[in-house]
């Protein structure tokens, strides 16, 4: 009997201990951005969310090399930036935006090409 009781008990804290169960929906900040190019190597980002929750704001160059540009608190609606990319070396970049549920990811391509003079022009192509 005591044995039974026992293990009753165990199972009901069990299943106390866990509030957020399988059935419960986890949601992220909506939240909505533009991204576009400017003269001079430049990426405008605008990000505007809900207050649910966070958001982060990665650029990455392949799949290990990342760099928070931002993280954006619950209370925090707006936010926009400036990118200088001109210090960057040629290639493929991704601009990252996630709540940690949902992931928006736009791909930056970087070229410089020569001019017949000294100087060169950037270009940044936004897919």
């Amino acid at each position: 009997m005591l044995l039974a009781y026992t293990a009753s008990l165990v199972m009901l804290s069990a299943s106390v201990a866990s509030p957020n169960s399988i059935d419960t929906p986890k949601t992220g900040a909506t939240y909505r951005s533009n991204i576009y190019t400017t003269e001079g190597s430049k990426v405008r980002v605008f990000v505007d969310k809900d207050m649910d929750g966070p958001v982060d704001i990665y650029l990455c160059k392949g799949q290990r090399d990342s760099m928070l540009i931002t993280h954006l608190g619950r209370r925090e609606k707006h936010y926009r930036i400036q990118l200088d990319l001109s210090k960057l070396d040629d290639g493929v970049y991704q601009l990252v935006i996630t709540n940690g549920i949902e992931t928006t990811t736009h791909k930056l391509t970087l070229s410089t090409r020569p001019h017949q003079s000294y100087e060169t022009d950037r270009l940044i192509t936004l897919n």
